[in-house]
């Protein structure tokens, strides 16, 4: 699959319930926080993580938000299962750098709950 064919099928790919769950944790928010960017209930949020059904116009608003705060969804191939990852942030010269987990982001194969496995430095 060519890669401008890869992206459109990854635009267009519904939002999952773990990976909402998964951007939240690398981003350090919380429902309220991605509820305030999103524009739509703590409740919604937290309905929409529970795997309730919503408006396709408000999960479209929750990924929008987590799409402009720097996660990219990846979808389920041959090879892997769907996921997330962090956009490269362009680097300002004189800026500094905001503080993130230097870890890897898993799923719970038991509670299907992400977390951050730190790494040992």
């Amino acid at each position: 699959m060519a890669r401008n064919e890869q992206e459109q099928s990854e635009q267009d790919y519904e939002l999952l319930t773990v990976q909402c769950r998964m951007a939240r944790a690398a981003l350090a928010w919380g429902v309220r926080d991605l509820a305030g960017a999103a524009q739509v209930s703590a409740h919604t949020v937290a309905r929409f993580e529970r795997g309730e059904p919503l408006r396709p116009s408000t999960v479209r608003a929750i990924r929008t938000a987590l799409e402009d705060a720097g996660c990219e969804f990846i979808c389920e191939d041959d090879v892997s299962g769907p996921g997330m990852r962090m956009r490269k942030r362009p680097v300002k010269i004189g800026a500094e750098e905001p503080k993130q987990h230097s870890g890897k982001l898993w799923v719970s194969p038991k509670s299907r709950r992400p977390f951050v496995a730190l790494e040992r430095r």
